[in-house]
């Protein structure tokens, strides 16, 4: 799930390879389920549902190809509009181990990943470069959440 302009977005997925994803989001407002357009180009061998991410206000889309070692990214410029997804590849050569995943965006082209080896690594784009940061017996337990601050008390 992901947290774009004020409305929680999700991958809704009807089939095992993904094909069958939609992209929802409740729009408080109307007070409704609203379904997204999503990236037309994506092609659907990729392993696992897709993750959805927000990017300093952006849409994202997250699809990981186990078998081509590569993680393909895709980014709505324009909100709401299908034809202003762009995409962004990963390419898994600059990144060792097998396995890994994005679990969360950072701005200045900085993307947090998790790999198989109960390891956290950020990997920077600009410099096509990882450098793991921890490591930890049980890596599904690891989540990212946005943090912005507030004076609204969460206790009263």
């Amino acid at each position: 799930m992901a947290l774009v302009n004020g409305a929680p977005h999700w991958a809704e997925v009807a089939s095992r390879d993904g094909s069958g994803c939609e992209i929802v989001c409740f729009d408080f407002s109307k007070n409704k389920l609203t379904k997204i357009p999503k990236p037309n180009h994506v092609d659907y061998k990729h392993d696992g549902a897709p993750r959805l991410f927000d990017m300093e206000g952006r849409l994202c889309i997250g699809y990981d190809y186990t078998q081509e070692f590569k993680i393909e990214i895709w980014v709505m410029m324009e909100y709401g509009v299908e034809e202003s997804w762009i995409k962004l590849a990963v390419p898994r050569e600059d990144i060792p181990r097998v396995f890994h995943r994005p679990i969360w965006f950072a701005k200045d082209d900085v993307v947090s990943l998790v790999q198989e080896e109960n390891s956290v690594a950020i990997y920077t784009g600009t410099k096509r470069r990882t450098e793991i940061k921890s490591r930890t017996n049980d890596i599904s337990k690891i989540l990212a959440s946005p943090y912005v601050e507030s004076l609204v008390s969460i206790f009263n």
